[in-house]
C-alpha cells in the first residue's frame, strides 16, 4: 500500500462509483484545494486512458509536396 496521500485518496476513489467521486474527494480532502486538484487530475487521466480504445481511430494522411 502506498504512503502517498494523493496516492491513496486515488485508489480510494478510483474504488468507488464514478458518480460518487466528487463528493468523495470533497470530504477526503477536507478543504485541501490543491490536494483535491491532484488528485482530480489523477482520475481524469485514469479516465481517459481507459477510454482510449472507445473512439475510432483517426487516420492523418500527409503529404509532402512534390519537387
Amino acid at each position: 500500500m502506498s504512503t502517498n496521500p494523493d496516492e491513496t485518496l486515488f485508489a480510494d476513489a478510483l474504488a468507488l462509483p464514478a458518480a460518487e467521486r466528487a463528493r468523495f474527494l470533497d470530504q477526503a480532502c477536507a478543504g485541501d484545494a490543491h490536494q483535491r486538484a491532484r488528485v482530480a487530475a489523477l482520475l481524469a487521466s485514469q479516465e481517459a486512458a481507459a477510454n482510449i480504445f472507445e473512439s475510432p481511430a483517426t487516420v492523418r494522411a500527409v503529404f509532402t509536396p512534390e519537387e
